[in-house]
């Protein structure tokens, strides 16, 4: 390939083998029209438990971001990326004129934990009248006060089990009050007695947002509110715990480091709206309204690598 200087390094990642002297106009067109400091987020930060995105977030995965069911005649079709975003196009021509519903949200973290919901009136929206449903000028998967709606992966094998490490991002805009509504949870699937959701983030009030860390921490925020970027990291055995809205730290109500006591086989579900701590994925009776654009979840601290995640994410959707 041809040395291009101000390309050396990042060429080959941005463009393989496209880039040669005949399109070289073109390229600098498509630097000079697009932020390249969100691509990849998975490549130079890897190893997550579990990734659900509506962008490309690793060169390895070559799959679909998501399936799609059309309201008209309740067909499905895999829905994939273009430049490394949702694939717009096809999608709207896919549901035309009529409504489209996201069946199953692909894992892209390799791991194989898709998230699926084969209850048609269950299932999360995003075409509206044959356009796109929207966040910040990003498409988003979006949740309806039309009954409970969410998306399970069922049980996830995690590697480990006890009081682990936990690191979630998102990205998000909630728009339900009530401690029952959730934009995603995992829950322990341990036994009738012992079900409970280990972490999930929640809405007390109109205006006050929960983070809660059942055998942990209850956090809030007071003012915080519209598309938002999150983040929790707990770390196990007595570590730290800490969440952050849009690069700030919430205010911690309390805190108190009981353990999580995850078991090796446990629940991860999305846009679940469900009542009481003794439940399991599918005891879901109530509906969490809001936007969900993005989550990744780390069985792993990753404090590290917490203002790079959280860069790569904001450059893309332009939150703060």
């Amino acid at each position: 390939m041809p040395d291009f200087g101000i390309f050396r390094g990042f060429n080959e990642k941005l463009f393989g083998d496209k880039l040669v002297a005949g399109q070289l106009p073109t390229q600098l067109g498509l630097i000079g029209s697009e932020d390249f400091g969100y691509l990849y987020l998975l490549d130079d930060y890897p190893n997550a438990a579990a990734a659900y995105s509506l962008r490309l977030l690793t060169t390895a995965y070559t799959g679909s971001a998501i399936e799609v069911r059309r309201a008209s005649d309740n067909s499905t079709q895999d829905i994939g990326f273009v430049n490394n975003e949702l694939d717009v196009t096809s999608l709207e021509s896919f549901c035309s004129g009529t409504n489209g519903f996201v069946t199953t949200w692909y894992d892209q973290s390799g791991n194989g934990y898709d998230a699926t919901q084969t209850t048609a009136s269950q299932q999360p929206q995003i075409v509206s009248s044959g356009s796109v449903i929207t966040q910040g000028g990003k498409t988003a998967v979006y949740t309806t006060t039309l009954g409970a709606k969410n998306l399970n992966t069922g049980l996830l094998t995690l590697p480990v089990s006890g009081d682990i490490d936990l690191d979630f991002f998102a990205v998000m805009n909630q728009q339900s009050s009530g401690n029952s509504n959730h934009l995603f949870a995992l829950n322990d699937e341990s036994g009738a007695t012992d079900r409970r959701k280990v972490f999930c983030y929640a809405v007390d009030s109109a205006s006050t947002i929960s983070v809660r860390l059942y055998g942990g921490a209850t956090v809030y925020d007071n003012t915080t509110s519209g598309q938002l970027l999150f983040n929790t990291n707990y770390q196990g055995g007595g570590g730290a715990f800490d969440s952050r809205i849009n690069g700030s730290s919430l205010i911690v109500s309390s805190f108190g480091n009981g353990g999580l006591n995850i078991q090796t086989s446990s629940g991860f579900q999305l846009m679940s709206g469900s009542s009481g701590n003794n439940q399991k994925l599918s005891d879901v009776n109530s509906t969490s309204i809001g936007y969900l654009q993005e989550v990744i979840f780390y069985l792993s601290d990753q404090s590290s690598n917490r203002t790079g995640i959280e860069t790569n994410i904001n450059n893309f959707y332009s939150i703060y």
